[in-house]
């Protein structure tokens, strides 16, 4: 039986633990927390930091591993090259690459260097360099954490701010990155587009763009994504020529891709992008709306298999990421059955990461959601119509009012 070591084992890599079983290979799971749900799933498991990377080697080269792979989770991409390069497995790309990539300034400075387009940035590695990052930049900025994913520690500023406010921004965001460099950039306005792509022999081979849902300003958190994109031919041929441009620059061999784009009045910006499939149900989307699982071709590539990549036209299949607009203690929802059968025609999943007397934060990143709803549909229009029909009737109420991201 061969042996797959995927990191980390929280919510958003279940799937691609429980594919990995699937498709009968041995799994191995890395993280510091302990009860992360992955860990229940996998085979062998360790509580080890999955920025440890001579640990996580030393588990790796201890379990013979044949594979190395993560999902949803940047701060892992370097810890799987590493391991990677080591072991002789497969390798998306080049060790020396990956910060150029998943650095965020470091991906500014690629992107000013090879002539693509970019917001303007300035790093912060101080809060003198901060308020000076803000004044060259100019409002409304983005504040974010260079080395954080997951819309942790992302701030808009769109107003001048006394030092007493900036500081707290300053500080709060910088909680959330290890290296301590905040990426202070340009605001820019368009549509924004997120997807994913696969990559064999240098090349993409695949790639679906979804049309990309958010919270208001000021904290731009993902809300939802769908299929197909809305943008017209010639647009998403220009995104995939970016993309495949950046693969060439940062020499990226085999493997998934995630990204999110920013379609503006005169270019199309990439935003981020990553050596990994991403989270938000994506994956999932992409599976129900072209038949092609994402996930299980991204894992045998990681494995050194060539697996048959097909796809058809996708068909309109949409998530909503479900969160709170405060903090409490969830005091009650519809009931899901009821749900499921009123919409069987068209909801696919409806799932709540939570039960009656969890304490839930306020909906400020990512790793706050509270579950998400799948659904597909004849067109777009109805699909968001039933996206928002079925979040407004799950009546979830915190401290014994109703909330949703939405309201």
């Amino acid at each position: 039986m061969k042996t797959i070591m995927i990191i980390p084992a929280g919510l958003y890599q279940l799937p691609a633990i429980i594919k990995a079983k699937g498709l009968g290979l041995r799994v191995v799971t890395a993280d510091y927390l302990r009860d992360n749900p992955g860990h229940k799933q996998a085979h062998v498991s360790e509580v080890i930091s999955i920025v440890d990377q001579n640990s996580l080697l030393d588990l790796a080269r201890r379990e013979k591993v044949d594979g190395i792979f993560t999902i949803a989770s940047d701060i892992a991409v370097k810890s799987v090259g590493y391991i990677a390069r080591e072991m002789g497995l497969v390798e998306s790309m080049p060790y020396t690459n990956i910060d150029k990539i998943c650095i965020k300034h470091q991906f500014r400075e690629l992107q000013r260097q090879s002539g693509l387009p970019f917001p303007a940035f300035v790093p912060a590695r101080t809060f003198a360099e901060f308020k000076r990052g803000l004044n060259e930049v100019g409002l409304p900025a983005v504040v974010k954490p260079s080395d954080s994913s997951g819309s942790k520690g992302l701030f808009v500023i769109d107003q001048i701010y006394p030092d007493e406010q900036l500081a707290a921004i300053y500080h709060q965001s910088l909680s959330f990155s290890r290296n301590k460099i905040l990426c202070i950039e340009q605001l820019l306005n368009g549509i924004h587009v997120g997807g994913s792509a696969l990559v064999t022999g240098g090349s993409v081979v695949f790639y679906q763009l979804t049309n990309k849902y958010l919270t208001q300003l000021p904290l731009m958190i993902p809300t939802g994504h769908s299929i197909p994109s809305a943008l017209e031919a010639g647009t998403q041929a220009g995104i995939m020529a970016a993309i495949q441009q950046v693969v060439n620059l940062l020499d990226i061999r085999v493997g998934a891709l995630d990204f999110d784009i920013l379609v503006t009045d005169e270019d199309i910006v990439i935003i981020e992008m990553s050596p990994r499939l991403g989270g938000n149900c994506i994956p999932k989307i992409i599976e129900y709306g072209t038949g092609l699982d994402l996930i299980e071709t991204a894992i045998m590539l990681a494995m050194g298999k060539q697996p048959d990549i097909r796809a058809h036209k996708a068909l309109p299949v949409g998530v909503r990421i479900l969160g709170c607009s405060k903090a409490g203690v969830v005091s009650g929802f519809k009931n899901l059955q009821e749900l499921k059968e009123k919409y069987k025609e068209n909801l696919i999943e409806l799932v709540l990461d939570i039960s009656v007397g969890s304490r839930v934060s306020r909906f400020t990143n990512g790793s706050f959601r509270i579950g998400h709803i799948i659904c597909k549909a004849s067109s777009l229009k109805e699909l968001d119509s039933l996206l928002d029909k079925i979040e407004k009737e799950l009546q979830i109420t915190v401290g014994g009012r109703a909330d949703s991201t939405s309201n």
